[in-house]
């Protein structure tokens, strides 16, 4: 995919979002909001409307919220109520795409799948998404191999071949994947997972996976794609790929009877190098052996190529390991292994891309959901 190729991805995404009139709220995570012009524009600025950076602004479900981070303020219901009337008038104001690293990962192959976690609640977020990525397909190629996928309450975009990729890499023992198995305290890193049980049923889950997207080697999707308005004999059908319309793919039946659990897969699915491991008979001891060990979190940062030389830099994925699993940061083995493989994708996207790199902080013991 070449930079003018790139630049077309860009205007089928705005005009996408534009004609389903999907308007995302500003999230508590760094998101690229740009116009049609691909200009960035700034989050609000506190600093702009007469506040320091002593106040931060939350976003839960769809609410904006602003805390004061040191002492009380007597000020402080009149900062609040100026501060939400702004960033009301920012949402408003402008239409924040879909994180568009997110999407030009998906497109490059440097990752093979996303969650998506902004932008509304299921079912609505299925159907916007659905309707947002068939537009984005009526009007260009580059989106062919793109998916919406459900697993439960979770939706994902995924690309088929890279999807396929994974899971062909996974079951041949060809990618170098490691898990922390946190149903231990203290938890421990593992390569061989076939030897107990949770280990043994992720790798029939792989197994359910290659069914789908492996299948007589000819990137079939087979018995799960679904649209709202489809019945349970219709989900039987069989399409290739590439003439398939943009229905969602629904494989929640595949967590019915396992004891995986979806925080496993998604560590999986996502491309992380390390994974955490444990089953829905052991969630609460692996809350508290993760929430009661300092981490590390490990961020994998682009800068996407531009005239301009102040666009910032774009979170492509983070992840965390215990840090007393990873005492020796990015110069892990599996961490420079892990770097070298995504440089060897990063190499083919240049034109997108004009950096990438890791960074790496460490975190206190501090509560985690799972």
């Amino acid at each position: 995919m070449e930079a003018v190729d790139m630049l077309e991805a860009l205007k089928v995404l705005d005009s996408s979002l534009s004609r389903i009139n999907w308007r995302l709220r500003a999230s508590s995570r760094r998101r690229l909001e740009t116009d049609a012009n691909d200009r960035k524009v700034l989050p609000l600025n506190l600093n702009q409307i007469g506040y320091s950076s002593h106040f931060r602004i939350y976003l839960f479900e769809g609410v904006y919220d602003l805390f004061h981070l040191g002492e009380g303020d007597k000020s402080f219901k009149i900062a609040k109520k100026k501060v939400l009337l702004a960033c009301d008038m920012c949402s408003n104001n402008l239409r924040f795409n879909i994180c568009l690293a997110d999407i030009l990962a998906l497109c490059f192959q440097m990752r093979p799948v996303i969650m998506i976690d902004y932008g509304g609640k299921m079912p609505e977020l299925r159907e916007r998404l659905c309707a947002f990525l068939k537009l984005a397909q009526e009007e260009s190629s580059i989106f062919e191999n793109l998916r919406v996928m459900v697993i439960e309450d979770m939706i994902y975009l995924i690309h088929v071949r890279g999807l396929a990729d994974l899971i062909k890499l996974t079951i041949n023992k060809e990618l170098e994947l490691h898990f922390v198995d946190l149903e231990q305290d203290p938890p421990k890193m593992i390569t061989e997972i076939e030897s107990f049980s949770i280990g043994a049923q992720f790798v029939t889950l792989l197994k359910l996976f290659s069914s789908v997207f492996c299948a007589d080697d000819d990137d079939n999707v087979s018995g799960c794609m679904r649209d709202s308005t489809s019945n349970a004999q219709s989900s039987n059908r069989r399409l290739p790929v590439s003439h398939q319309p943009s229905d969602f793919i629904d494989l929640s039946h595949f967590m019915q009877d396992t004891l995986v659990t979806v925080p496993t897969l998604n560590g999986w699915l996502l491309g992380y190098p390390v994974v955490y491991i444990f089953g829905k008979d052991h969630i609460e001891d692996a809350v508290y052996n993760l929430s009661t060990k300092s981490l590390h979190l490990f961020n994998i940062f682009v800068r996407r190529n531009s005239s301009s030389d102040k666009r910032p830099q774009e979170e492509l994925m983070s992840f965390s390991v215990p840090y007393d699993l990873s005492v020796d940061g990015e110069e892990e083995p599996w961490a420079e292994a892990f770097l070298v493989r995504l440089k060897a994708k990063w190499e083919g996207c240049k034109h997108v891309w004009g950096s990438m790199k890791m960074e790496v902080s460490a975190t206190y013991p501090q509560a985690i959901a799972l």
